[in-house]
This record gives structure tokens, C-alpha cells and sequence, in this order.
């Protein structure tokens, strides 16, 4: 395959969570940025940890699944500030 026509994916496959693509040349990982699903399979496909976040694009829903990226949307920030008694201050 020349450098530009590695592989193709359809218009509609660019939306969904996950792409797989198939492809002999293993310098389809620099081009995989553009490809715009929340998981990219070269050369295999279903095959993840459950530490890694999984999640789409646009109408396939934005959000993350899993690893740290999935626990940041249950979390709820919280600051607290106490004023001392002035001769605690450092």
C-alpha cells in the first residue's frame, strides 16, 4: 500500500465507538489519529484491559467507560477552607 492509502474506513464506521482496521503495515498507528471512534483495532479487535477507557464520538456518545477517565464522572470535587486562630499559622 503506498504511504497515504494504508487503509480506508467508511463515513459512517468514523462515528461508532470502535474501528477496526486491517492492515499489513504496522505504520497505520500514526495515521490512527485520525480516524475519529474512541477505539482503534489494528489487526484484531475486542481485545482490551479493563483499566483502559472506552468511549465514542459525537452521536455515539461522549464520555468514558472504565480506567481513570471513567471514574472522573462519578467523582464530586469539594473544597473546604478553615480559617485557624491566628497563633496556629505558621
Amino acid at each position: 500500500f503506498p504511504a497515504d492509502q494504508q487503509f480506508q474506513t467508511s463515513p459512517e464506521r468514523q462515528t461508532r465507538p470502535t474501528t477496526p482496521v486491517l492492515s499489513p503495515r504496522l505504520e497505520v498507528r500514526r495515521n490512527s489519529n485520525g480516524i475519529r471512534t474512541g477505539t482503534v483495532y489494528v489487526n484484531c479487535y475486542d481485545v482490551f484491559d479493563s483499566n483502559t477507557p472506552f468511549g465514542g464520538f459525537k452521536d455515539s456518545g461522549i464520555g468514558r467507560e472504565n480506567g481513570e477517565l471513567g471514574l472522573r464522572n462519578y467523582l464530586e470535587h469539594k473544597t473546604v477552607i478553615i480559617k485557624r486562630p491566628e497563633d496556629s499559622m505558621p
